[in-house]
């Protein structure tokens, strides 16, 4: 009877150990499993954190730039690439960080790329299809809707080098222009057509020179001079019409007649320019001699000057789509139809934020670390 007492303390008692030994490596697994998730999951976070408009918050990176895709949004960090919902669920994270990006796009494609580095990215709704480490430093870039890309880059002090690649990343156009600085590249709809404008001195006046080009030819199709004007932007309506920013007017350059339809501003300092799909048009002007007087000038898709706003205090960005204007200044982002020049809407925001962007009828507005969605 004794031997069968101790026979069940003994029992009891590795029972009692095996319990234990289970419980630690349990709790050691889950512990491992949860400093595991964190590092994953360190860099950004996704859930409305500090604000009830912030859908996502990065922690140790800081966010250059955003934009939304067809199904969804981008968000450019130092140290990555992260795609994400409307809701800020994050669909993927892609290790590359680009201190000072600039983007071009067209119809869901866009290229990403850092001047000094020579770093590039090519995206579209499925993520980043090609990247380059970095290479010879570039000046700009372009992107076609059938995926084909222009990139224009530096060879040496004197000479630049035009170059065009299929969707596959195959070479379909080089040339190496000595004559001129170039300084912009477009790509038609279609990716056929490849344009670039320069900036130069002649007679101790400035002036702007576009060429465009046929992808199975370096011969000069045709030629845009504007005397006494600096270009800053070239892009492609269609394939045979090209939106012309100068510091001193807006035009549409038709390549087959060789016309351009003008419109012109007073004003001589060319702050900032949005373009909608439709390739409607918001120019941001700063008055002559003031430090916060902004003229914002917006044209519909057909060339025509809808409506100019004036503002009286800093416009920190702004951006325009199919229907309307969206203008961000310290507290609040105000709403304008083109079609009537008519405020819209008037919504309060948080302080610190540095840009947006607009996608799917949500305007994301990004600060250093946080993404903040509005529903207009």
């Amino acid at each position: 009877m004794k031997k069968e007492v101790k026979n069940k303390k003994s029992f009891f008692r590795r029972l009692i150990i095996a319990a234990a030994i289970i419980s630690f490596l349990s709790v050691s697994f889950y512990t491992v499993y949860t400093i595991a998730q964190s590092a994953l999951n360190k860099e950004v976070t996704h859930g409305q954190l500090r604000d009830e408009n912030v859908i996502l918050y990065f922690e140790d990176s800081q966010i250059n730039k955003g934009f939304g895709l067809s199904d969804g949004n981008i968000v450019l960090t130092t140290n990555s690439l992260v795609s994400f919902k409307s809701d800020g669920s994050v669909r993927s994270s892609d290790k590359l960080g680009y201190s000072n990006p600039l983007v071009k796009s067209k119809s869901g494609n866009y290229i990403v790329f850092e001047r000094s580095t020579g770093k590039f990215a090519i995206m579209n709704r499925m993520g980043v299809v090609y990247h380059s480490d970095g290479g010879d430093e570039i000046i700009n870039a372009d992107i076609a809707k059938n995926g084909n890309y222009a990139i224009i880059t530096r060879k040496t002090q004197a000479s630049s080098v035009l170059s065009v690649y299929s969707s596959s990343n195959k070479l379909l156009f080089q040339w190496e222009c000595t004559d001129e600085y170039l300084s912009q590249a477009a790509l038609s709809k279609n990716g056929k057509t490849v344009a670039v404008s320069s900036i130069g001195v002649k007679n101790g006046e400035a002036y702007s020179k576009i060429m465009f080009f046929n992808l199975d030819s370096t011969d000069v199709e045709g030629a845009f001079e504007y005397t006494g004007e600096s270009a800053y932007v070239i892009r492609f309506i269609g394939n045979k019409e090209l939106s012309v920013i100068t510091d001193k007017s807006y035009m549409i350059a038709d390549l087959r007649s060789m016309e351009s339809q003008v419109i012109s501003y007073d004003y001589d300092v060319v702050d900032g320019y949005a373009f909608a799909d439709n390739n409607s048009a918001a120019i941001l002007k700063k008055a002559f001699g003031t430090l916060d007087k902004y003229i914002l000038t917006v044209i519909d898709k057909n060339g025509e000057k809808k409506f100019e706003k004036e503002f009286d205090k800093d416009i920190v960005d702004f951006k325009i789509d199919d229907k309307n204007v969206y203008v961000m200044m310290t507290g609040e982002i105000v709403v304008y139809s083109i079609s009537s020049g008519e405020k819209l809407n008037i919504t309060e925001t948080d302080g610190g934020l540095n840009s947006m962007f607009v996608n799917d009828g949500y305007v994301y507005c990004l600060s250093d670390t946080d993404v903040y969605k509005y529903d207009f």
